[in-house]
């Protein structure tokens, strides 16, 4: 009975914290989106069902955000495993000054997003940029960062993946912390190359940590916003993904009631996608 009772005074407060914090929220955001409702005309407010979710799926700016997202995620997934994987095998040695290097590489992670974005923005920027001083030196190239289009999308890249390759790396590192040194010394023993251990050993212990790792980076690459929004003042010039279509609906524009509708399908599209990602990978997990 005291079992019971301790499970309903700590399961209350979490469930009262969720539904006001995220259930209330996403719910009273389904109202909206069922409305014609835009802040600059509130005496048009008015119920319409699902008029908004049908123009959506008609709005050919909505399908350039889905695709931009989907390429954001494509694309930095795939660079920031790489270089986390580089990361953990060259910190997975010992040799002097490790340590430090190690808590050096936590450091833009503990930086804000959008600060990182907005010093990379300086870094670009037409008439201060650096890293443009740095290639018309060397190699007589000026790039236009922000005038839309590949370099801009390029520039976001470098931005996600400088900040976010150690986030990797470390969870990586700790899961090659974990692989029994035995069976390492035993294949080296067997004369098994370097790179025999480490596809052979090491990775598939890897395995379940590259999974949450991955996730992780999932769930926050799809709602990429700060660097964008950053690089490109408000977002825009081709390159806007689907949080960023939504804040300029309901914040810019002043239409709540289309930005509701939009990320409700955005909240419904992440919340699928990481399931069908679990499940198709949850025997690693195991």
């Amino acid at each position: 009975m005291k079992d019971k009772h301790l499970i309903l005074v700590t399961t209350i407060p979490t469930l009262l914290y969720l539904f006001f914090w995220l259930f209330y929220p996403f719910l009273y955001n389904i109202y909206y989106s069922l409305h014609y409702y835009r802040l600059p005309r509130p005496e048009l407010f008015q119920f319409i069902g699902i008029s908004n979710y049908l123009y959506l799926f008609s709005d050919a700016d909505f399908y350039l955000a889905v695709r931009n997202t989907i390429l954001f995620i494509a694309v930095c997934l795939t660079l920031e495993f790489f270089l986390g994987l580089l990361i953990a095998l060259v910190l997975s040695r010992e040799f002097k000054g490790i340590g430090i290097l190690r808590t050096l590489l936590i450091m833009p992670i503990l930086i804000p997003s959008i600060s990182i974005a907005i010093l990379w923005r300086l870094m670009i920027f037409p008439q201060m940029s650096v890293i443009n001083y740095l290639l018309n030196t060397l190699f007589n190239i000026d790039v236009h960062w922000m005038a839309g289009g590949f370099p801009t999308f390029l520039i976001v890249i470098l931005i996600d993946a400088w900040q976010w390759s150690p986030f990797i790396g470390l969870i990586l590192l700790a899961g090659m912390l974990g692989v029994p040194i035995e069976l390492i010394e035993a294949a080296k023993v067997d004369g098994a190359s370097p790179t025999t251990v480490f596809f052979k050993i090491i990775l598939p212990y890897l395995k379940p940590v590259i999974l949450i790792a991955l996730i992780l980076r999932f769930l926050d690459l799809i709602k990429l916003f700060d660097p964008i929004y950053a690089v490109v003042t408000g977002g825009g010039s081709g390159i806007e993904t689907l949080s960023v279509y939504i804040y300029k609906k309901g914040f810019k524009v002043l239409d709540i009631g289309y930005g509701g509708s939009v990320s409700v399908v955005f909240w419904i599209g992440a919340f699928v996608a990481a399931n069908l990602f679990v499940r198709r990978f949850k025997e690693y997990l195991a």
